[in-house]
């Protein structure tokens, strides 16, 4: 049996995150049923995803019972039962809604070859969107009277992705308060809190465009020890990763290495969401290499951290999907080769391939990506931080809106909110 089977699906310990079958719920919808929600198939679709959660109780994955809110259920768990239960053929729900659904998405958005990958000729590939996001953010924990410095991310001024043309930005009604906009970021600055809740929301028009032409050129010096430096946020070159980078690809050629590290990532370990607030290592890669799980961020930490040790310079990339049913935030990574140059994974291709059992989708996100809207590339380009305090425990949820999607992240000790984002995406002519 595959390693990534023995180790069986990921358990928090007692459940940690508590969370009412209703919300987990609207997480599955978002995954496997958005387009049948769009269809007004919204309740048939609630039974499905409820059935499929009676039929991962049965084979064992945990839940409490409480007289307010029902079942409850730790999502963490619940997106790595699914997952494993799939790939060790218990339940057809991974293989046979999840990922179709992610599939379908992106042959939409990008059509079943995927979008032109850099250096393979032909016309330059070019789409348009209007995109709408607004983050509302609790501060119910700051003092009335307080000075905040409050962030959202905006597209960045790249090449890669033309330039976007912010049409609105303002959803703040505070005396005093200033907006302003740059490259990553719309930022408020409100010198005397009086709202509890405050919303920023922007408007934009995006083109984004996929260069066709290798850019044929080496990179300098200073750009090549900044992308190579053991140890950046989640990036790090611990001496686990190390070992095994040498351990995958030894001194072989950069892009070999890369094939091999992908590889690795899609055939060894799984993806699904990660309990951040048990992590134990100092290190989340560690982490990572130890529970054999990773979500998209800490699979994008990996790779970058794998090819910097084999001396690749690499970073990671923050952004959304720009899917119109399920246009949520996201993270990936660039590597940089000789020739081509910067170069995009996304380790959400171990989704769309099954686990990476289906061999025609494996490398549908290794070295080219369908639009996107890029927001960060640390260490030189990022929005900063929120403005509200961050708690130790916290989770993620998502939703389906009638106009996209919203994700809140809540305090998981009280269940106070402490941001959301919604955001919504149409293809422009």
């Amino acid at each position: 049996m595959p390693a990534r089977l023995r180790r069986g699906p990921l358990r928090t310990g007692p459940l940690q995150r508590r969370t009412p079958q209703a919300r987990i719920v609207e997480v599955l919808l978002l995954g496997a049923w958005a387009e049948a929600v769009a269809a007004g198939r919204r309740a048939a679709a609630e039974r499905e995803a409820v059935a499929a959660l009676d039929a991962w109780v049965g084979l064992g994955l945990a839940c409490e019972h409480s007289d307010r809110d029902g079942r409850l259920f730790d999502l963490v768990e619940v997106q790595s039962f699914f997952r494993w239960a799939g790939l060790a053929g218990l339940d057809d729900f991974f293989a046979a809604r999840w990922a179709p659904a992610f599939r379908a998405m992106a042959i939409d958005l990008a059509g079943p070859d995927g979008w032109p990958p850099p250096g393979g000729g032909g016309d330059v590939g070019e789409a348009r969107f209007r995109i709408t996001c607004a983050r509302t953010f609790n501060l119910d924990r700051i003092p009335a009277g307080s000075r905040v410095r409050l962030r959202m991310p905006l597209p960045l001024d790249c090449a890669d992705h033309g330039q976007p043309r912010i049409l609105a930005g303002e959803a703040i009604r505070a005396d005093g308060a200033t907006v302003s906009i740059s490259s990553g970021r719309l930022m408020a600055v409100l010198p005397a809190v009086r709202q509890r809740r405050i919303t920023l929301e922007a408007e934009i028009d995006l083109s984004t465009i996929n260069p066709t032409e290798p850019r044929g050129r080496n990179l300098e010096a200073t750009e090549s020890a900044l992308y190579l430096r053991s140890s950046e946020g989640a990036v790090r070159v611990t001496r686990a990763v190390e070992t095994l980078a040498f351990r995958l690809a030894g001194r072989s050629p950069p892009m070999i290495a890369v094939q091999r590290f992908w590889a690795y990532l899609l055939d060894e370990l799984c993806l699904g969401a990660v309990p951040y607030e048990t992590m134990t290592s100092a290190a989340a890669v560690d982490w990572v290499l130890d529970a054999g799980w990773f979500d998209c961020r800490l699979g994008a930490a990996l790779l970058v951290s794998l090819c910097r040790a084999r001396g690749i310079p690499a970073r990671m990339v923050g952004g959304n999907f720009l899917y119109g049913r399920s246009p949520t935030n996201h993270h990936w990574s660039e590597v940089w080769i000789d020739g081509p140059g910067w170069l995009p994974f996304d380790v959400t291709a171990w989704d769309l391939s099954s686990g990476g059992l289906d061999a025609a989708w494996r490398g549908r996100y290794a070295g080219r990506l369908e639009p996107r809207m890029v927001t960060e590339r640390p260490p030189m380009a990022f929005t900063g931080p929120i403005g509200v305090a961050w708690p130790d425990r916290w989770r993620m949820l998502q939703a389906i809106t009638p106009a996209g999607v919203s994700v809140d992240f809540v305090d998981m000790d009280d269940d106070r909110l402490i941001y959301r984002d919604e955001f919504s995406v149409r293809r422009a002519a």
